[in-house]
């Protein structure tokens, strides 16, 4: 685990190998000019590459709390990642600088319908509310 290996389509011949990541990765992107790659996993964090030249990293993205499970670039200068640990965070590229932090939380009228709401103990509510930092 933590290998990427990228193959040249149609005849699948290994075209990129690389290793560095101590966990299993969990999502890849470009940036749209192809020169940075954005590895996510399950260790919390993203790795910048240089492409093709992987064994250069530009930068980390640490921040998250748990397994980072999805990322994508916006105009080649930010990175948004979303994690189990139930926020979505901006980041720069290629420095991996965090920008913004957006939180999942319960709203305020879930909170009040679950304290009034004692006769459904068994039930629970699993709407979310957002809160942006």
């Amino acid at each position: 685990f933590g290998v990427l290996w990228m193959f040249l389509l149609p005849n699948l011949k290994v075209k990129y190998d690389s290793s560095g990541h101590l966990a299993i990765i969990s999502h890849v992107t470009f940036d749209s000019s192809g020169k940075h790659l954005m590895s996510c996993d399950k260790d919390f964090k993203i790795r910048i590459s240089r492409f093709p030249s992987m064994f250069i990293i530009d930068g980390f993205c640490y921040g998250h709390t748990k397994a980072v499970t999805k990322c994508c670039t916006i105009q080649d200068k930010y990175i948004v990642s979303g994690s189990c640990d139930e926020t979505i965070r901006i980041w720069s590229i290629p420095f991996g600088k965090q920008l913004s932090i957006i939180k999942f939380k319960p709203s305020n009228d879930d909170e009040k319908k679950n304290e009034n709401d004692d006769d459904n103990d068994d039930e629970v509510d699993e709407s979310k509310g957002l809160m942006v930092e």
